[in-house]
């Protein structure tokens, strides 16, 4: 099971990221089997990110998110669309809690961790954030977050 998360985290790596598509292409590249009856929800809100893997499948992205390795990043749909598959739920449209499931298509990334050192001086702050093109209101939050993290927004894996 490591030689294939490890063989994941290059061909993200590669690629700049994936799809879930794309996460099952590469499992059956390499002799994996991943049909199950599986899916990663986020239980809070009522969202499914991707369906129809079995436990190892699962395990491998679950322990990935857990070990900070790698993140789920909200993306368009169009991706899945181009890819040709997608989960048999209504969309996500805003971030808030559903009543019955809906799909978040997501992009799996790598967890990049860095740091700014951001100037002292307010002019030197207006300039940075000037060079960099976002205003300094959009900084504080991370750019992907879409759902607050919470006690009841966790990651699950559930049985459909």
């Amino acid at each position: 099971m490591e030689e294939i998360k490890e063989k994941l985290i290059d061909f993200i790596t590669e690629k700049g990221g994936i799809s879930f598509v794309e996460y099952e292409e590469f499992l059956e590249k390499n002799g994996f089997d991943y049909n199950g009856d599986l899916a990663i929800i986020n239980n809070g809100y009522n969202i499914v990110y991707w369906n129809g893997l079995n436990d190892d499948a699962s395990t491998i992205i679950c322990g990935l998110i857990k070990d900070n390795k790698i993140e789920l990043t909200p993306c368009m749909s169009l991706i899945y669309a181009i890819d040709g598959k997608r989960p048999n739920y209504p969309i996500v449209k805003m971030a808030k809690v559903y009543k019955e499931p809906h799909w978040c298509p997501v992009y799996i990334n790598l967890k990049v961790w860095w740091k700014i050192e951001l100037p002292e001086n307010p002019v030197a702050l207006y300039y940075f954030f000037y060079f960099l093109r976002i205003s300094p209101i959009f900084f504080s939050a991370p750019s992907n977050t879409l759902f607050k993290a919470n006690d009841n927004a966790k990651l699950f894996v559930i049985r459909e």
